[in-house]
């Protein structure tokens, strides 16, 4: 026996490709995944310990998304809030000070103030920090909610099958019960997009407005339209539907 042969293998190093992914914080939220399945008759229960992982990953990485988000945000909006609170306070104070120290031309600094506290409102309202704060966390808050009922409701379906393996039925039924969870968490997500894309918007005709307001140009009122990517809607072009139309008269309004 060698020297060589003597020794202890040693274990190869890991490659980059084999380390898990990490969670991706401060970029988009992506789309989990979607593991392959088999449905053999002894492979059912495990395709759809699969499909419950991925269901269940896909409203964590959600979750995990928003609350890192929420912090940075948070952070911004209580950090311009405190400095405007208290550039309110001194803008506020400092003419009394001035006066009662027979400098009443210092009082003009209080002015300057008063309009810093108003320039970390209007950053704050601009960039939504505030608001996005409070739309990361209901959005949070309310896939939480699903995501527990959605684990609850499994273990029921769990419990129910007791000891026997799920046939083909039962994975039709779980399948439908799992779609139907990840159909709901996307609908949330989209929900509150749809509410970032109409805040964005109404930023950008506020900011218009004064701008030509400043230049002494006309105002254009209203908000710019908010085209939010959906299924395909069949056309309706039809007589019968413009019958309807007419009588009906213009009721709702799309947005």
């Amino acid at each position: 026996m060698t020297e060589a042969s003597a020794q202890p293998e040693q274990p190869l190093p890991a490659r980059p490709d084999d380390d898990p992914p990490k969670p991706r914080h401060g970029v988009d939220l992506y789309l989990t995944e979607f593991p392959p399945l088999t449905w053999s008759r002894t492979e059912i229960r495990h395709s759809l310990d699969e499909l419950y992982g991925w269901g269940e990953r896909l409203a964590t990485d959600a979750i995990e998304w928003y609350l890192s988000e929420k912090r940075t945000k948070a952070r911004w909006s209580r950090a311009l809030r405190t400095v405007a609170v208290v550039l309110a306070t001194a803008g506020a104070a400092v003419p009394a000070v001035a006066l009662a120290a027979a400098r009443p031309v210092a009082g003009n600094w209080g002015f300057l103030l008063l309009a810093l506290a108003g320039g970390c409102v209007a950053y704050d309202r601009s960039f939504g920090f505030s608001s996005s704060w409070q739309r990361y966390m209901a959005t949070a808050t309310s896939l939480r909610a699903q995501l527990v009922e959605y684990q609850a409701a499994w273990a029921r379906e769990m419990v129910a099958m007791a000891a026997r393996e799920p046939d083909r039925t039962d994975a039709v039924r779980l399948i439908d019960f799992v779609r139907t969870f990840a159909a709901a968490v996307n609908d949330t997500v989209r929900t509150e997009t749809e509410a970032w894309l109409v805040e964005f918007h109404t930023r950008l005709t506020e900011l218009e407005a004064r701008l030509q307001q400043a230049e002494g140009g006309p105002v254009r009122r209203g908000v710019p339209g908010v085209a939010v990517p959906g299924p395909a809607r069949p056309p309706d072009d039809t007589a019968e539907a413009l019958q309807v139309r007419s009588r009906g008269g213009n009721r709702f309004v799309e947005h």
